[in-house]
């Protein structure tokens, strides 16, 4: 009989126990017939597009709006390798190995021509990755902060964007890198502050997979980020939403972590910081492109969180690369629910 009630017990247990695990992961599932919003923000590597010729960028614009997209990030506009310019994609006063003097003229009268808004990346340094070394020290912020102040004071001159896009980005870790990447944040808002008041900053941070975090380690690590950065309310925290590691096709259970951690990320940003929340769609997968039914998903999810939404990149994956594979994802778009 003893026997008998422990069972009862045990089962009765059990039950609640998966009650509230799938109590839980509802929270996190995604629903498609309640889709407001859909990705309006793209990005635009230039190392792909600075042969193009202008009549050629028209119809790339034209095809995004088409996509409905009404704002291009220029992912970076000069590449550095420890302070030294190698790369630029606009007509610098730097001594620079290749320079592409017309690309940026040419997306502003692009922009022009398809009403197309413009937020331009600053400088992208290749030491950035190499945080073994420096760890992100004083010394290497210094670099980091010189390379984006002299671009930033060349472009205002030259160009109005509609923002500006911190190139280098950050990433979850275990080494309390955050701390000096707020300092570094900081003083690139108050050179914006300076140079184009009321222009916003974007970044776009992601969940590195070779650190392996816990919710708790994660949680800790961009509250700290976020309170100690002095973003403006109109500045925009965009983590990158972490299915680049995820499968082509959808699956709830890997994508229920996901989303989780998104999730977490937002009440972060909620109660630690002024910045607007957006979420920016990684549209690839671990062995392709994701197929249009996971993206749905993605974009659905961003609906419950996000005040903006991005992609990386219908510009290079679904225009550039793949037409059969945006035909997919206009049409989906069209199928589904509050577009």
């Amino acid at each position: 009989m003893k026997m008998q009630k422990k069972r009862v017990i045990f089962i009765l247990l059990m039950f609640f126990l998966l009650l509230n695990c799938v109590s839980c992961q509802k929270k996190y599932v995604t629903n498609l017939n309640h889709l407001e919003k859909k990705p309006t923000i793209d990005f635009l590597q230039p190392w792909n597009f600075c042969q193009y010729k202008l009549v050629e960028m028209n119809i790339h614009f034209m095809k995004l709006k088409e996509f409905g997209i009404d704002t291009v990030i220029i992912q970076n506009v000069a590449n550095f390798n420890k302070g030294k310019m190698e790369i630029s994609y606009y007509d610098t006063s730097a001594s620079v190995e290749t320079k592409y003097a017309n690309f940026l003229d040419m997306v502003f009268s692009a922009a022009q021509n398809t009403s197309m808004n413009i937020i331009l990346g600053l400088s992208f340094d290749e030491y950035w990755w190499d945080d073994k070394e420096h760890r992100y020290n004083d010394d290497s912020v210094h670099i980091f902060l010189k390379n984006d102040v002299f671009v930033l004071e060349e472009l205002v001159n030259q160009y109005k964007p509609d923002g500006w896009y911190l190139s280098n980005e950050m990433y979850s870790n275990t080494s309390e890198y955050e701390n000096n990447w707020s300092y570094y944040i900081n003083e690139i808002i108050q050179y914006i502050d300076c140079f184009t008041p009321n222009t916003p900053l974007y970044i776009s941070p992601f969940l590195k997979s070779n650190f392996i975090m816990t919710k708790n380690q994660t949680k800790k690590m961009w509250t700290e980020f976020l309170k100690n950065t002095n973003f403006r309310e109109i500045d925009v925290f965009m983590p990158q939403d972490g299915y680049g590691n995820a499968a082509i096709q959808y699956s709830i259970n890997k994508e229920n972590h996901i989303n989780m951690l998104n999730y977490m990320i937002w009440e972060v940003c909620k109660n630690n910081s002024k910045a607007k929340f957006y979420l920016n769609l990684e549209l690839y997968a671990k062995n392709g492109y994701a197929d249009v039914e996971r993206i749905m998903h993605q974009i659905a999810f961003a609906n419950e969180i996000a005040e903006g939404i991005a992609t990386f990149s219908i510009s290079h994956y679904y225009i550039a690369d793949d037409t059969v594979c945006g035909k997919r994802y206009i049409d989906a778009l069209n199928n589904y629910g509050g577009f």
